[in-house]
């Protein structure tokens, strides 16, 4: 099929006398060892019309040196004073000649049909800007983590622009593939942006009046690295998160002005989601103070916001794993913490219901108990998969969670 997939293409575009180009942009910063593998995923590729940029942000641990004395010619390679991820990428997109461009970063990988079915996909899908994929979620040493894709699987004519204002359901730039005169179009990434600049790009193609499409096969490996479990924010960074998150939708919600009832309370609820989520990264990382503040700011926009339970349980499972795992061992003690401190911040006058912490409680030593019986360790498996369902006892119910267990015993 593969085969196939490729004579196909080189047939519809023979009679152009060549492929379509793409350029594929990877900056890099302090990651010697990963950027290679990064690398070496673009020359694996099936798809033969490539140009491999790589802007180092100012790397000191000898990343230009080694990407030298091993690629040679075969890369561009551009060295620039720490500036963040938006300015060289941009660099990037500056010193590129394709037709398409790719962002890949310099922790993650590309399965080596990419490239090709998103060419594909965007030669046959002429109204589409950029075209998404699937992906899985990889750790430090390239062991898959969870078998079931990383993203909703939504078809490519489904990719609206509500969604995307609510979070980023169409992941980072490693899934994409551009059409590069669009991107240039709209102004490359935003240098204001260190978080969340993806997301921002996405929004502004769809508010200008362009097409997101995702092909619904894995072809991305994305990488989780222990430090960042759950794309938690460094303690550090929470406020930056916030803010840089809190610029680009309040700048998508004024371009769609004067906004519907409808937007106007969609508006409320992803502002009051940036907030919420800043608030258990705060709780998480002793910062009981910011927290507060920022729970109390989430309320004040969105009151209804401790009624969406899926919400809160998904949230306050990313949360509660990346505090019980954050050194590498499971403990279960700064769960019962972690929601203990949450429901003293909210106070006598809202209170989290008793039902969504049972609930998120269940799904984290489920999940932990899980991943003990992968690694052998019955004794504590069954001990914390006993817990999970004395917490819930619908647990079994949860389809989804059943459908992530099941394809990862596979």
């Amino acid at each position: 099929m593969a085969a196939d997939s490729c004579k196909a293409l080189v047939s519809q575009v023979c009679c152009n006398m060549s492929l379509p180009r793409v350029s594929v942009i990877i900056p890099t910063y302090n990651r010697v060892v990963l950027v290679q593998k990064a690398i070496d995923s673009v020359f694996s590729q099936s798809y033969p019309e490539i140009e491999v940029i790589v802007v180092d942000d100012g790397s000191t641990d000898g990343t230009g040196k080694a990407l030298d004395s091993r690629y040679g010619q075969q890369l561009h390679y551009i060295w620039q004073a720490n500036q963040g991820e938006s300015i060289a990428r941009n660099r990037g997109i500056d010193a590129a000649s394709g037709d398409y461009l790719a962002f890949l970063d310099s922790d993650d990988l590309w399965l080596p049909m990419k490239i090709e079915r998103q060419v594909e996909a965007l030669e046959r899908l002429q109204d589409v800007a950029i075209i998404g994929c699937q992906a899985h979620l990889i750790d430090f040493d390239d062991n898959l983590i969870d078998a079931v894709t990383l993203y909703a699987d939504t078809q490519a004519e489904s990719l609206t622009l509500e969604p995307l204002l609510f979070a980023n359901t169409f992941g980072g730039g490693s899934v994409a593939l551009a059409r590069s005169h669009l991107v240039r179009q709209i102004g490359g990434f935003d240098p204001a942006i260190r978080f969340g600049e993806d997301w921002d790009m996405w929004l502004r193609v769809l508010i200008q009046g362009g097409k997101l499409a995702r092909i619904p096969e894995p072809l991305a490996l994305v990488r989780r690295h222990r430090q960042t479990q759950s794309h938690l924010p460094a303690p550090a960074n929470t406020e930056r998160v916030l803010h840089d998150h809190l610029r680009l939708l309040q700048r998508a919600f004024d371009a769609l002005a004067p906004l519907s009832e409808h937007l106007q309370r969609l508006r409320a609820r992803s502002l009051g989601r940036q907030y919420l989520e800043a608030a258990f990264a705060g709780f998480v990382w002793q910062k009981p103070g910011e927290a507060r503040q920022w729970l109390h700011q989430a309320h004040h926009l969105d009151p209804a916001i401790w009624q969406d339970s899926t919400g809160l349980i998904n949230m306050l499972v990313n949360y509660g794993a990346a505090l019980a795992e954050f050194e590498g061992e499971f403990r279960p003690d700064r769960i019962d913490s972690f929601l203990r401190t949450v429901c003293e911040a909210l106070g006598a006058q809202q209170q989290l219901p008793a039902s969504i912490q049972s609930k998120a409680r269940a799904r984290l030593y489920a999940d932990a108990g899980f991943r003990l019986f992968q690694a052998q360790d019955m004794q504590r498996a069954r001990r914390y998969m006993t817990v999970a369902l004395r917490q819930d006892c619908q647990l079994w119910r949860d389809w989804g969670l059943l459908r992530r267990w099941w394809a990862t015993w596979k």
